[in-house]
C-alpha cells in the first residue's frame, strides 16, 4: 500500500514548526545550563578552570535549540555524579538535534516533489529469484541430481513460505540404479562391434595344426 502524502499545507505548517525548532540558543538560556552543569563537583574547583569549562560549553553548544539543551541538562544532572565535559553534553545532546535535522530534510523533499528514499534498500523482486531457482531444478531434474533437486525445492518453498515437498512424491527417481546397458542397433554401432570383433579375433592364439596334434596311445 502507498505511503499517503500529506497535503503541502500541512507539510508547510510542520516545516515551520521544524525550522523554529532547530533556532540556536540564546546566550541567557545557554548560562542557565551553564550554572546548572557547574554545580556538579569536580576535581579541580578553582576559578580559572571553571571560567574555561564554561567558554568551551558556549563554543560547543552554542548552536544547539534551547528545548534540547534543557533536556540534556536535566538527563546529565540525573545520571552524572561529576561535572560533564562539553564532549559528554555533546554527546547527549546530539541525537535529538540530529533527528529534528533528518525530519526537516524529509519535508522539504516531500514539498520539493521528490520522495525520501527509504532507510533500507529495497529486497530484490521475490519473482526473479524464483524464476533462477525454478530455472536451476529444471536443470537438476534433467540431470536426475536427486540432492540437489531436494535442496533446490527447500529453497523455493522458502521462498514461497510453503511446505517443503518431498522428491519421491513429485515423481523424481529416489535412486541411483542405472538402467541395463541396451546396445544400439545403428549403422555406426554395428561398425564398431565388426571391428572390434576382428581386433578381438587377430589378438587370438593360433589354433594347433591337426598334423602336431598328439598321436593317441595305442591300446
Amino acid at each position: 500500500m502507498p505511503a499517503v502524502i500529506p497535503d503541502s499545507s500541512k507539510l508547510r505548517v510542520v516545516k515551520a514548526e521544524l525550522e523554529r525548532g532547530l533556532q540556536p540558543t540564546r546566550p541567557a538560556f545557554l548560562k542557565w545550563c551553564c550554572d546548572k552543569l557547574s554545580a556538579l563537583p569536580t576535581q579541580s574547583s578553582n576559578g580559572v578552570n571553571a571560567a574555561l569549562w564554561a567558554d568551551n560549553v558556549i563554543d560547543v553548544c552554542g548552536g544547539y535549540p534551547e528545548d534540547v539543551l534543557q533536556s540534556a541538562t536535566l538527563e546529565l544532572l540525573r545520571s552524572c555524579t561529576f561535572r560533564p565535559s562539553p564532549a559528554e553534553i555533546v554527546k547527549t545532546v546530539e541525537p535529538k538535534h540530529g533527528e529534528r535535522k533528518r525530519m526537516l530534510e524529509r519535508v522539504n523533499m516531500m514539498l520539493s516533489g521528490v520522495r525520501p528514499k527509504p532507510d533500507t534498500p529495497a529486497e530484490q523482486p521475490i519473482a526473479t529469484r524464483l524464476g533462477r531457482l525454478e530455472h536451476t531444478r529444471a536443470i537438476y531434474v534433467r540431470m536426475k541430481r536427486v540432492a540437489d533437486i531436494e535442496r533446490i525445492d527447500r529453497e523455493i518453498a522458502k521462498e514461497r513460505g510453503e511446505a517443503v515437498p518431498v522428491a519421491s512424491d513429485m515423481g523424481i527417481p529416489v535412486s541411483d540404479e542405472r538402467p541395463p546397458f541396451k546396445p544400439s542397433d545403428s549403422p555406426s554401432a554395428r561398425r564398431c562391434a565388426e571391428l572390434a570383433a576382428a581386433r578381438h579375433q587377430k589378438r587370438a592364439p593360433n589354433p594347433t595344426p591337426e598334423w602336431d596334434a598328439v598321436p593317441e596311445a595305442a591300446a
